[in-house]
């Protein structure tokens, strides 16, 4: 648990949000995330699969997110342990704050699951590592996709 941090119980799931507030507007880029080049906020939605590192190449500020993995825990009788591991990157001379939110959908796009962390990026490469927390077998077996979610901020 990061100090600082508030917990909300969402879908089965903790909802993860820190106590600086909400995201500030900071330096606007105009450039499309798809081209590789710098936005202040990146969404896909991509396969749910665990242990398995899932491509972004999600470029937010000067911070690069490269990959996701989910890694579950060990199974216990009602709920499964659940980690959400950004593997990211900056690439400026500033300091980032970076804002990660992951749903985890059905078949049908329906919520089953959400988390959140807000994580600063100093200049070098980080993991990031969302907890989501003990998520329901019966939930789990249900997870088809994850809407990932990504905002940054210069410090």
């Amino acid at each position: 648990m990061d100090p600082g941090s508030d917990h909300d119980q969402v879908g089965g799931a903790c909802s993860r949000s820190d106590t600086h507030g909400p995201i500030r507007g900071g330096h606007r880029h105009s450039a499309d995330a798809a081209s590789g080049e710098s936005t202040l906020r990146f969404e896909r939605i991509v396969e749910y699969q665990v242990h398995v590192p899932i491509p972004l190449e999600a470029r937010v500020g000067a911070v690069r997110i490269l990959t996701v993995e989910f890694r579950p825990g060990k199974t216990g009788r009602r709920s499964t342990p659940l980690l959400a591991v950004f593997d990211g990157e900056n690439v400026g001379p500033d300091e980032w704050f970076v804002r990660f939110k992951v749903d985890l959908l059905d078949h049908s796009g329906a919520i089953l699951a959400t988390g959140q962390i807000r994580r600063k990026y100093k200049v070098k490469v980080e993991e990031a590592q969302m907890d989501l927390y003990r998520v329901e077998n019966e939930v789990l077996s249900q997870v088809r996709k994850a809407k990932i979610r990504i905002t940054a901020e210069m410090d």
